[in-house]
């Protein structure tokens, strides 16, 4: 039987919070039990969602996931069976915890690494070892907090200081040391909050020998506020003696049209930026900005490892990682298109990217422009076996070709009439 003992663990605290993973809990489990887990969610609000009561869950989870805010969401989700939760275990940026009536250990392998399965039968974490883990500080949480308030609280404690690192880091970094703001804790506890601080705002703490002297961190504090100015106080800001060279070599336009195009493909170019910084560069050569502002990092990056342009090699990888995350609608691929032309991809590398042939602009503007789908639907005009219909893996141009075609029948219906 059940009980809201279950989930009070070192394990469910160390993985909720101090981790920021997301939980698949199978199979059916009281809500009133689950409940008890928003004591691990501090940063973020819970939202209970009965899955058989909603249509589209996924776009709902998603949507709410690329939405800005201070206090995000923490979605439970309940009365999943296993369809609909394989729906929502690629979503990267989202926050939840799921309940699966069914057994659903067979999905590990279609789950983004963030999600981690729970057995409630047999009490055992699917993916994820502990053995190596040292959960004394989540030991030393759960035994002194002798109520679901005081963990809240807490835990509370623990995440307003990391508020403040990370509040100090982003905009006086002229000032910040991290021994300073965490002296207050053990080095257990230190350990445990600069992990929970860096999982939570997703960011990378510097040693203290990362800013190596006091030019250094002026330099750095410099080019963090003109970050935040617009772009004539970012020209004020570079040395004259610079000249016209080093404007040239400021690519924050190009940054802005993948930001301002649209917010679903800007928050994966992000994490593709990110995974192409780890995977690639010798972080030694950056400065504190470029590990934390990806402004700065993409400029980087275009003045040193991609002076000819971004290479085709990280387009390709920006596009797969869209497509993991659940494909994009046709608004989205027409907004995608238009920041590759934008960003001065060469037309025939953005139409081998969108979809290897012609572009989805191109392909809609002949329609507007010849009346192209009625006159393939006319069998006078041409032979409807010459009319390639899109595959339905392809959902996007499937779904694309579809919508087209209904709207050339109702035209043809009312010219008929």
């Amino acid at each position: 039987m059940d009980t809201e003992y279950d989930f009070l663990t070192p394990e469910f605290l160390h993985l909720i919070f101090f981790k920021q993973k997301n939980i698949v809990i199978f199979p059916h489990v009281d809500l009133k039990h689950l409940r008890v887990l928003e004591a691990f969610t501090v940063g973020y609000n819970l939202i209970d969602l009965e899955a058989t009561a909603l249509y589209n869950i996924r776009e709902m989870v998603r949507s709410d996931a690329e939405s800005y805010s201070q206090t995000p969401n923490y979605h439970l989700i309940y009365n999943l069976d296993k369809e609909k939760a394989k729906q929502l275990l690629d979503l990267e940026n989202a926050h939840m915890i799921l309940n699966v009536n069914q057994n659903c250990s067979d999905l590990i392998d279609f789950a983004h690494e963030s999600f981690i399965f729970y057995n409630k039968k047999s009490a055992k974490f699917l993916n994820y070892e502990f053995t190596q883990t040292d959960l004394k500080m989540e030991k030393i949480i759960l035994s002194l907090a002798k109520t679901y308030e005081m963990i809240r609280e807490k835990l509370q404690g623990i995440k307003s200081t990391a508020t403040k690192i990370y509040s100090t880091l982003m905009n006086n970094p002229e000032s910040f040391d991290i021994d300073r703001l965490i002296n207050a804790y053990t080095l257990t506890e230190q350990e445990s909050l600069i992990e929970f601080t860096e999982n939570y705002y997703d960011i990378i703490i510097p040693d203290d020998d990362g800013i190596e002297n006091e030019q250094e961190k002026d330099s750095i504090s410099r080019e963090s506020r003109a970050y935040g100015n617009t772009n004539q106080n970012r020209e004020e800001s570079i040395p004259k003696s610079m000249g016209m060279a080093t404007r040239a070599l400021d690519f924050s336009d190009d940054f802005e049209i993948i930001k301002n195009q649209n917010k679903h493909i800007f928050r994966v170019f992000l994490h593709e930026l990110d995974e192409y910084r780890q995977k690639e560069i010798n972080n030694s050569n950056l400065d504190l900005n470029q590990f934390f502002v990806p402004n700065d990092l993409y400029n980087y990056l275009r003045r040193h490892h991609w002076s000819e342009g971004i290479p085709e090699s990280f387009l390709n990888q920006w596009k797969a990682a869209l497509n993991r995350n659940g494909g994009l609608s046709q608004e989205e691929l027409l907004d995608f298109e238009n920041i590759l032309r934008g960003l001065d991809i060469k037309n025939d590398l953005i139409h081998q990217i969108i979809d290897g042939s012609e572009s989805k602009i191109q392909k809609i503007n002949e329609r507007s422009n010849n009346n192209a789908l009625p006159s393939q639907l006319n069998e006078n005009d041409q032979n409807l076996g010459d009319y390639e219909i899109p595959p339905v893996s392809d959902f996007a141009r499937f779904k694309a070709w579809m919508i087209n075609t209904l709207d050339a029948i109702e035209k043809k219906l009312k010219n008929s009439t």
